[in-house]
């Protein structure tokens, strides 16, 4: 069975802004999960996060770009926001003290049984239901 992924909206902001401390980090992430065909788990927070962000503002080409960079991902699978994720974001968030976004996350994650969840997030290292790699 094809290994699971979470990636944060970080990683791919840094690939769309091509990111000059991070895109090379980001982009081998998505390169060798995509070659290792590991099913790379997101959830509709990520668009949201992804199209908010405020290098898009105003830019209709970057925007686009970015509805490209989520829906166009090899072997991806969109986990929408269910009672089970909303459940487990709240536990979580509090268990930890984490943003709603975060908890939503991790929480998607969790539910969607992802053996490694890729973040630049420092504070997400604490997490013990996952395992969280750093890519800085």
């Amino acid at each position: 069975m094809a290994r699971k992924v979470y990636l944060d909206t970080a990683l791919y902001i840094y690939v769309l802004e091509q990111n000059k401390t991070f895109y090379n980090k980001a982009f081998n992430v998505f390169d060798s999960e995509f070659s290792a065909g590991s099913i790379i788990c997101s959830s509709p927070l990520v668009l949201l996060e992804l199209l908010r962000h405020n290098s898009l503002k105003e830019n209709p080409e970057k925007f686009e770009k970015a509805k490209s960079l989520y829906y166009e991902i090899p072997n991806a699978y969109i986990y929408e926001l269910d009672t089970d994720i909303a459940t487990s974001a709240a536990s979580i968030g509090v268990k930890y003290n984490l943003s709603l976004p975060d908890s939503i996350h991790l929480a998607t994650a969790i539910e969607a049984d992802c053996n490694i969840f890729y973040t630049n997030d420092r504070k997400l290292s604490k997490i013990k239901e996952l395992k969280i790699v750093q890519i800085s």
